[in-house]
């Protein structure tokens, strides 16, 4: 069965609630992220809000990531919107539509320019926006299976669960795994979506495993990467292509520390090198300790201490896989 995954973005929580709710229902709220889910003869959704944006940058980067689409619904602009924007382009979404609540699209053409979301739809109405991303088809992601992680536990007469996203190929049962970054190796004993058994899941897929090997869940985390011995590196430094988002007015500098979004690890690094504000080169990320990373990654930079812009920039890795 297909999955479509959709990240409903706002500065304004009603709003971007009340379009969540209009495409999926059960609502499960977490600490950061609101979780929808809707079944239908065809197709499995998941939404995902950032239920503490933009009080936390951490909210809004962790419902982006997995996305497959993305909504943005503006009624006016500020910084949080503009945050949203450098976000969406830094994460690579090139899939999305935006609602505008109150406002015409020549309000906003000005803020999208030289980003993906140029490409985007601009809608006044819910219900338009709405069958556009019920309608959105994920393009195919082959290659070895990855999935990431966002939540693993114990539960009494099943034992370790975790769950998460498949973004790259296949994960099925029985498939003998890793967990990066740590390497611990892991089997998969059952795989359920939307409460549902299946042997296998794909690119897109929203997923609950249950699995084997580790001593306890514990041992597998939010952003920790599930796939072939192999295939995806742990690295405690990385040569990146950094391009500097235009709305950033400060340089990156050497020994500069900040943080870096990978799928859905949030780790804090120091930068060896230098890049001017706007523009791109090459720098080294030192992690705090060790990454999983693959040459497909998109990395998100961020500056917590920021006021106004967090979201910089993104980088792309060199020299992996």
């Amino acid at each position: 069965m297909k999955s479509l995954t959709i990240a409903v973005l706002s500065d304004d929580p009603l709003l971007r609630s009340e379009f969540a709710r209009g495409l999926g229902k059960g609502e499960k709220a977490e600490e950061d992220v609101a979780f929808y889910h809707s079944k239908g003869p065809e197709a499995l959704l998941t939404v995902l809000e950032p239920a503490r944006y933009p009080e936390k940058i951490h909210s809004l980067l962790y419902s982006l990531s997995p996305a497959d689409y993305c909504v943005l619904v503006i009624r006016a602009l500020n910084a949080a919107v503009g945050e949203a924007i450098v976000a969406i382009d830094a994460a690579g979404k090139r899939d999305g539509c935006i609602l505008l609540s109150g406002m015409v699209p020549e309000q906003i053409l000005p803020y999208l320019k030289g980003t993906l979301l140029e490409s985007y739809r601009i809608f006044t109405d819910a219900a338009e926006a709405r069958q556009a991303a019920l309608s959105f088809v994920p393009p195919a992601r082959d290659g070895p299976g990855k999935g990431i992680i966002d939540h693993s536990f114990e539960v009494k007469g099943v034992g370790m669960v975790a769950l998460g996203f498949v973004v790259r190929g296949t994960i099925k049962v029985h498939d003998r795994l890793v967990a990066m970054p740590s390497g611990k190796a892991l089997e998969i004993r059952s795989i359920q979506m939307q409460d549902d058994d299946y042997d296998s899941a794909s690119a897109g897929d929203r997923f609950g495993i249950s699995f084997k090997g580790p001593s306890s869940a514990k041992e597998i985390s939010r952003g920790d990467v599930i796939c072939p011995a192999g295939s995806v590196s742990s690295v405690k430094e990385a040569e990146v292509f950094v391009s500097l988002s235009p709305f950033s007015k400060k340089d990156i500098k050497d020994g500069e520390a900040i943080h870096a979004m990978v799928g859905l690890q949030f780790a804090p690094c120091r930068v060896a090198g230098f890049v001017p504000a706007g523009k791109a080169g090459d720098v080294r990320l030192i992690f705090d300790a060790p990454v999983a990373l693959d040459g497909s990654d998109a990395v998100v930079l961020v500056r917590l201490n920021e006021k106004a812009l967090r979201v910089f920039g993104k980088a792309a890795p060199k020299n992996l896989k």
